[in-house]
Formats: structure tokens, C-alpha cells, sequence
């Protein structure tokens, strides 16, 4: 129901009148109660907030500190352990300005930091683990980084500022919030707001002079009061900011109502005047409240003539005693500004409590002030927090949290009838996006109408499924005549018939049995229609027929290109086709478990499913290109290529023929199950010579294999050590300069000599006979030639300079004390630290505020730098120059008062 205007639109307003005119006939409709709620009731129609409406109307501001007690109470009820009263408190009074939303917010988010603080282990695993709640603590350190974090609602807005004084600044203002504590309780007295139930617990209700003693006392209260106003003035820096705030939170049983510029002018749809006669109202109906102006002397102006004359207007509206204090900020320039004088004449002219003057702090404040920093300065470096030293926590690993598997729901019997129907319509759809290749097929490939195997010589396999028929009862020997095919499978698991003479396999299939597995659905993906199509080529090589074979390969070719264009072209199709085909198969196990416990044979459940396949058309994913399947005949050999250089073949025995190329992983493609076969083309047999061979060809290890098997290499017949000199290697011992091959030469010669005359009957050289040389020993040759003689340049230049001297490092001789022991503490002469403390309180008499609070920040800083210093002489020194600095520093830049620093 909002403000009724002309600017809004005629619904809003017929919507307004329509509620006012239903709750005007609520009285005689029996037990109905309207509850309405708003967190801006300047934005309601002032025509609902009458008595006859709404009756009651209900003010909730922020809670005080006994109901942020109360309300922490609530919160943190169960914990266990449960928090210290005394820790409650301090936190219902650090946590001035919260809401109940805030400081739920605020116990659940320490909640939250106490978790990760105990069990930290479980932010850095993907998994699920188990953990003891009992062990979680909640300690004030999680409240104090939820209170950092947190950002109350009373906070977020621009006209918010109520706090309590700073403990830093506390010894300085202390006094004056006292006198200007007492004066405010002098000019409106606060009494504490007493509800009908608290008033019924007193015995003074049947008083037959009650009504006078109450007229009484309601005159007292009022006539004590005469138009209360309070101006805080001073120059700038004095506090002004931290004693208005501290004000503001001591009112908590008061209405405070700011009027600053950001509230009057943060809404452009209306006027600075309006948004003043709006909060106006709001002082009215809240009393006793408090009109609160920061920076008035601003506000004057910058505000035009007509907020001004509009404010003063309604304020003196306001009755003499009314319980209404209006609470004025301003800060001088300097000594000899003076306020504004309408200003002074129109608000605070009236008396000299209107009006107080901060002055700079005493020297017993200043000296408290200071006293902290003092107290620093004694401290020994092991009372410092030290973050950067702290030592990490050993985490113990916490176990996995079993995964409880949901059971799925079964579903009902016309869900299961509907999904059955909706799988009939997938498999009618890919029936019908296949049957023009199965016509094509069908047109073209006649020769596929009969199967490779003859039906009539494998007629008694079917027979053999009918128990009325008497089998054979001949040995092996004698059944492979009259049986040559026998039922097998293939490593696929898939039936196949098995020749028992040759062992080769078929597939028997013909395009008739493919066009009635299309027709009764039996295919339910495109690629189980590909499979038979790849069975059909498959028989055709394995039968030896050149010509079916090719046909089947230009049939197979057509079919797969067809099925890519088909699941390329119908995606969702495909992926619906692939359920169909995981559903069949569960229901076909279902079939099979239910003839199980019926007590049937299993074969009685005909399958409907084919054999799963790859789900790619091409399983091929290395090697060349290869379409079809192989066609027999005579073998060509391979065309030259460069990725097949021109070289010998592998012989049937293993062997080379005296020299070797790069052999392939996959030397060709083979279409899946397909047989391999091993015919090999004497063209292939005769291999070409190699351009590049190593001295011994004959049986030695080719040059560019790349391994290194073992230490002690046999040497070939014929060989010289030569041969297997390391030419590569990047040790000392295989760098070959001229004064290492003379000095190796005679060791060389002794095996070659050896070797040559019969002396050692084996192969293998001896290398304990060569020198001890730095750094490695000598192995064969690994490395391609094309990389000697780079590497070997590199040896040779590593060998002419002279070896690097050896120096040992230098190692600093510690006691054990002074590992195992902390350094010993000289603490600071008493007499330093009186002279210390005399010089800053003498010397900062001139500073206000604001500037003792930059002295204090930079001898914070000179503390903290020098907090692991153990002479703490040091450090009251250094706090020394700090504030001689400080003091030099705001004379030059900013106006102090006299005196300042003595020279």
C-alpha cells in the first residue's frame, strides 16, 4: 500500500483505496487479525498507520546490548562446550549496530570457522569425509574473524556512524564524553520505558490517588525539559567524529534520526525538502528521539534557503517540551573562525549548555595514551605474534565416508508401458532411415543372397537343437569326416561355425537373414547394422574368393559411410538409439533371471540384442589407411614412401641381412577382427643394400638403437674395440682428445691381441684392463652417426680447459647453546624508558587528535619492526627517532598548536 500521489499510477492508488475501505468493516467479521510489516514505513499511506486500521503499531530498532545478549543466547544454544558468559558479553557489546539476522549470521559463520579451523582437511579433498563433531571448538578467535568479515545492515547505509570510543583513543576523549555524557542527561532526562506487564508487578495499582500521582509525574517529566540542543565544536582533529558516534550508541533507548546531506539528497525522485518533511514525521511519532546533524556548518552551506527555512520551520513546531534533541557537529579551521551566527541564532543561542568546546588533551590523558607503546617496548620478542614462524600443523588423514548407493526407483507399470512404446517408435525411425541402404544393397549385391557355407552341409547342427532326433555317437576321428563344422565362438563371444579341417571361421550370414533382423527390429544402433555388413566381408576373405572379396569391400565401403551420415546427421537419434539398446539388454537379463526361477532352461528366452561393438565405425586409431578386407592373391610389395624408407625386410627366422631400418609399431591397419596373415613377397625377401652400415655389419647391433643393456657388451666375431668406442658419451671417459686415445691405446691393443689369439674364449671385452679414468666408464656406442661429430667437438672443447678447483665450503661454528636456546633478553634501561615517555608527553602538548593518532601509528610501526630485536634499548630508540620525525614532519605540513617542540 504505498504513499497515494498524484505521480503514481490510478492501479496503485484504486489498490490503496480498496484496503482502506475492506479494513474499515473488519470490526463485526469475528476473529480476524491484519498483520502487516515494512522496513520503510515512510513509504506506507499515512492513512493505514491511523488507529482504526491498523491498532497497533510496533517499533523494532536495532537491539541494545541486553537483547544482542539475549539473542547470542539463542544462537549458540547447544554448543558444546558452550561459550563463557564473560565472552558473551564482550561480544554483545563489541557488536553495537547488528541486527538478529546479523548476529545469526554472525554465530553461524563462526561456526563455519571453527570447522574449517578443526578439520581443514576436508576443503582440500574432492572426497567425502569422515569427522568427529564432538571436536569441534568454537573459540573467540572463529567470533573475531566473522566480526572482520561481517558487514551489519545499520552499517551499510551513509547515515550510519554509531560506535563506541576506539580503545586507542579512549584515554584521549574520555573525559570530554563524560561532560558532554552529563550535559545531554541534564537537558533531557532519560527515563528507562516501563510496559503495562512491568508496571502490574508493583503494588501501588489500587491507589485511589494514582490518577493524580500519575498527572504528576507526567508533568515533572515534561516540564523538566525546555527545547533541547546540543552543539559540539572544536577545531579540527579534536575528535569530534569519535565523540558523536560514541554518543550515538549511547543512545540505544532513543530514536536517532540523521539528517545528514547523503539522506536528504541519496533519493532523486524527491526533493530535499520532502525527504525533510518526511523525517520529521518520523521524529514525531518516535519520542523522545534525536535529530542528529554532522558537519552542520556544512550542511548550512551547502543546503539551499529553502531545506534551511523548512527545517527551522517544523522545528519549532515542535512543543518547548517536547523530548526532541537536535545534536549538532562542526569543526573550526582554526582558532579565530568563528560559527556561522544565523546558525548559533536559530538553533543554539538559547543557553550556554547548547554549546561545547573540545579541547586538546590533558597531560595525564596523553601520557595513558603513550602508556601502551610503553608497555611494547618492555615486551621480549617471544611475546611478539610471530606469523611468519609459525609452525604448521601436522594433519592426521581423515577416512572416507562410505558411498551409499541410492536405490533406484522402480518404476510403475504405465511408466514401463509408455517407455516401451516410445522405444518401438526410436527403432521404427532407424528401420526406416536404414531400409534405403538394405534396398540398395539388395539391387546390387545379389551374389550375397546365399551364404558362404552351403545350409545343406550343416543341416545335422540343426537337428541337434531337436531332442526327437538321434545324433551320431562316432569318435572324433570318424565325426570330422561326416561333421566338417562344428558351433564356436569367436573372441568376441559372437556363434560362429568352426571348419574343422582348415580352422578357419564363418559368419554364414546373407543379405536375407540381414533383411529380417531390420524388419523385426533386431538392430537397434546403426553400427549393430554395420557389424553384419562387416561379418559379410569378413566371410568373404576367409572363403578365398577374390571377387566376392571385392565386392564385399566396395559393399562394406557404401554401408559405412552410409551409417556415419546417418549418426552425424541425427545426433539425438543416435544417443536415443544407444539407450533403446542398454534398456533391451536389461530387459532381456530380466527375462533371462525370470526363467531362472521359474525353473526353465535359459535357452528358451530368444535374444532380440545384438553383441556390443566399438562406438566408432573406424576402431583404427595409429597406422595407415586400410579399406576393406584383405583380397587374396599374391602380395605387392609397398609403395616408397617416406615414412618407409628404402631397406630390408624382417626374414622369417628373425634375422636381418646385414643392415636394419626403424622398424613401425603398426606397419599397416587392419579392419577389426580380421585374421592376420603372414604371406611375405620374395621381392620383399631380397631387402636393397643400406647406405649406411657400421664397420662389422654382420651380427653387431645397428647403429641407431637407442638402448644401453648392460655395461659388459659382447663383442661380434671380427669386431674390433674401436667399434665400440663411445664417441657420444658425455662423461669425462668418452671424451676423446689425443692424449687419452695414446695413453688408451696399449690396454685396447692388449684385448684386440687377446682376442685374436685364442687367449679368452668368450666375446666380451675385458674392461677392468683400462685405465681409471674420471668420471664414467666406456660404453658401446648409442647415439645415431649424424650426432658424432657435434657431441664430440663439445667433449673435446669440455676437455681442453682445466678441471675447476676444489673448495671446500666454509662452515660457521655454533654452540649447541645457542641452537637449542633462545638469545638473552636485555631489557630497557628504566631510566631510557622515563626519559622516552617525559619527552613524547611533553613534546605532543601542541598536537591534537587526529595527530597523536599519526605519532602513534608511526611508533606502532617501529615497534613491530623492530619486535625481534632482543636489546630493547634498540627499540626505545628507534621509537625515539620515530617520534622526533613524526613531530618534525607535522609542524612542516600541517597547523599545530603552541607549544609544540622544544628546541
Amino acid at each position: 500500500a504505498p504513499v497515494r500521489s498524484s505521480k503514481q499510477e490510478q492501479i496503485h492508488a484504486s489498490i490503496v483505496a480498496t484496503l482502506l475501505a475492506l479494513m474499515d468493516g473488519m470490526d463485526g467479521r469475528g476473529q480476524v487479525i491484519v498483520i502487516g510489516a515494512t522496513n520503510r514505513p515512510d513509504s506506507v499511506d499515512p492513512a493505514l498507520r491511523r488507529p482504526g486500521r491498523f491498532d497497533r503499531e510496533f517499533y523494532f530498532p536495532l537491539p541494545n546490548v541486553k537483547a544482542r545478549r539475549a539473542i547470542i543466547d539463542i544462537h549458540t544454544k547447544g554448543w558444546e562446550p558452550p561459550l563463557k558468559p564473560e565472552f558473551k558479553d564482550q561480544l554483545a557489546a563489541l557488536t553495537k549496530g547488528y541486527g538478529g539476522a546479523d548476529l545469526r549470521s554472525l554465530c553461524t559463520e563462526a561456526a563455519l570457522n571453527a570447522v574449517q579451523g578443526t578439520f581443514p582437511q576436508i576443503y582440500s579433498s574432492n572426497k567425502k569425509l569422515l569427522i568427529d563433531p564432538s571436536q569441534i571448538r568454537v573459540q573467540a578467535k572463529d567470533f573475531m574473524i566473522s566480526v572482520n568479515k561481517i558487514v551489519p545492515s545499520s552499517e551499510r547505509s551513509a547515515s550510519s556512524g554509531a560506535s563506541a570510543l576506539k580503545p586507542n583513543v579512549e584515554p584521549l576523549l574520555r573525559d570530554a564524553l563524560a561532560k558532554v555524557s552529563a550535559i545531554i542527561d541534564d537537558i533531557i532526562p532519560q527515563k528507562k520505558p516501563t510496559t503495562a506487564l512491568e508496571e502490574a508487578m508493583y503494588d501501588d495499582r489500587n491507589d485511589e490517588h494514582g490518577f493524580e500521582k500519575e498527572n504528576l509525574q507526567r508533568e515533572f517529566e515534561s516540564s523538566r525539559i525546555n527545547r533541547p540542543r546540543l552543539l559540539i565544536s572544536g577545531l579540527e582533529g579534536m575528535g569530534q567524529q569519535y565523540i558523536s558516534a560514541a554518543l550515538l550508541a549511547k543512545f540505544e533507548g532513543l530514536h536517532v534520526q540523521s539528517f545528514d546531506m547523503s539522506t536528504l539528497l541519496k533519493d532523486s525522485t524527491r526533493s530535499p525538502e520532502a525527504a525533510v518533511v518526511q523525517l520529521f514525521e518520523e521524529v514525531k511519532r518516535h519520542k523522545p528521539s534525536v535529530i542528529y546533524l554532522p558537519s552542520i556548518d556544512i550542511w548550512y552551506e551547502t543546503m539551499g534557503q529553502q531545506v534551511i527555512k523548512t527545517f527551522n520551520g517544523l522545528l519549532r513546531t515542535l512543543a518547548p517540551t517536547d523530548p526532541v534533541l537536535v545534536l549538532g557537529v562542526m569543526e573550526l579551521r582554526s582558532s579565530e573562525a568563528s560559527p556561522n551566527q544565523e546558525m548559533m541564532r536559530e538553533l543554539f543561542s538559547r543557553s550556554r549548555k547548547n554549546y561545547f568546546v573540545l579541547d586538546r588533551p590533558g597531560e595525564m590523558a596523553r601520557r595513558e595514551f603513550f602508556s601502551k607503546a610503553m608497555n611494547y617496548i618492555r615486551q621480549s620478542p617471544a611475546e611478539f605474534p610471530q606469523p611468519e614462524n609459525r609452525k604448521k600443523r601436522i594433519l592426521p588423514a581423515l577416512p572416507e565416508a562410505p558411498i551409499l548407493e541410492e536405490q533406484p526407483k522402480a518404476p510403475s507399470k504405465a511408466e514401463l508401458k509408455a517407455q516401451k512404446k516410445k522405444d518401438r517408435f526410436t527403432l521404427n525411425n532407424l528401420k526406416l532411415l536404414i531400409q534405403p541402404v538394405m534396398d540398395q544393397i539388395k539391387l546390387k549385391y545379389k551374389k550375397f543372397r546365399t551364404p558362404v557355407v552351403d545350409e545343406n552341409l550343416i543341416g545335422y547342427l540343426y537337428d541337434e537343437q531337436d531332442p526327437s532326433i538321434v545324433t551320431t555317437d562316432l569318435d572324433p576321428t570318424q565325426a570330422q569326416q561326416l561333421r566338417p563344422y562344428e558351433i564356436a565362438k569367436d573372441a568376441k563371444g559372437t556363434t560362429v561355425l568352426h571348419e574343422t579341417a582348415t580352422g578357419k571361421q564363418y559368419y554364414n550370414l546373407e543379405i536375407v537373414t540381414i533383411e529380417k533382423r531390420l524388419s523385426n527390429g533386431y538392430y537397434k544402433r546403426p553400427k549393430d547394422f554395420l557389424t553384419d555388413i562387416r561379418a559379410l566381408a569378413k566371410d568373404a576373405k576367409t572363403s578365398g574368393d577374390q571377387e566376392r572379396t571385392l565386392k564385399a569391400n566396395e559393399m562394406l565401403a557404401n554401408v559405412e559411410v552410409d551409417m556415419m551420415n546417418l549418426e552425424a546427421i541425427n545426433p539425438v537419434l543416435v544417443a536415443e538409439c544407444e539407450a533403446v539398446y542398454n534398456r533391451e539388454l536389461a530387459r532381456e537379463k530380466e527375462q533371462i533371471e525370470a526363467a531362472k526361477q521359474e525353473g526353465h532352461e535359459v535357452p528358451m528366452v530368444r535374444p532380440n540384442v545384438p553383441p556390443n561393438v566399438s562406438n566408432t565405425i573406424t576402431e583404427q586409431s595409429t597406422g595407415p589407411v586400410h579399406l576393406g578386407e584383405d583380397v587374396p592373391g599374391a602380395r605387392m610389395l609397398h609403395p616408397l614412401t617416406p615414412a618407409r624408407p628404402l631397406g630390408p625386410s624382417p626374414l622369417s627366422n628373425g634375422y636381418t641381412n646385414g643392415s636394419s631400418v626403424p622398424s613401425r609399431v603398426h606397419d599397416e591397419s587392419e579392419m577389426p577382427d580380421s585374421q592376420d596373415t603372414s604371406l611375405v613377397n620374395p621381392q620383399e625377401r631380397a631387402g636393397f643394400i643400406q647406405p649406411y652400415a657400421t664397420p662389422s655389419a654382420q651380427g653387431t647391433q645397428p647403429y641407431h638403437t637407442h638402448t644401453q643393456n648392460s655395461v659388459l657388451t659382447r663383442m661380434a666375431p671380427g669386431s674390433t674395440h674401436q667399434d665400440y668406442y663411445n664417441s657420444a658419451s658425455s662423461t669425462s671417459s668418452g671424451q676423446k682428445t689425443s692424449n687419452q686415445s695414446h695413453r688408451s691405446s696399449a690396454p685396447f691393443s692388449v684385448i684386440t691381441n687377446a682376442s685374436s689369439n685364442g687367449a679368452r674364449n668368450d666375446d666380451a671385452p675385458d674392461f677392468s684392463a683400462l685405465p681409471n679414468l674420471e668420471g664414467g666408464s666406456q660404453l658401446p656406442n648409442t647415439q645415431p652417426p649424424d650426432m658424432y661429430s657435434s657431441q664430440q667437438s663439445q667433449s673435446s672443447q669440455r676437455a681442453m680447459g682445466p678441471p675447476p678447483p676444489s673448495s671446500q665450503p666454509h662452515h660457521h661454528s655454533f654452540t649447541v647453546q645457542a641452537l637449542l636456546n633462545e638469545p638473552q633478553l636485555i631489557p630497557a634501561d628504566p631510566g631510557l624508558l622515563k626519559s622516552l615517555d617525559d619527552q613524547m608527553v611533553r613534546k605532543s602538548s601542541g598536537l591534537n587528535v587526529e595527530q597523536l593518532e599519526q605519532v602513534m601509528a608511526n611508533i606502532m610501526d617501529a615497534i613491530w619492526r623492530t619486535k625481534g630485536d632482543w636489546n630493547r634499548n634498540h627499540a626505545a630508540s628507534a621509537v625515539s627517532d620515530t617520534f622526533n620525525e613524526t613531530i618534525r614532519d607535522i609542524e612542516e605540513c600541517q597547523a599545530i598548536l603552541a607549544p609544540s617542540q622544544d628546541e
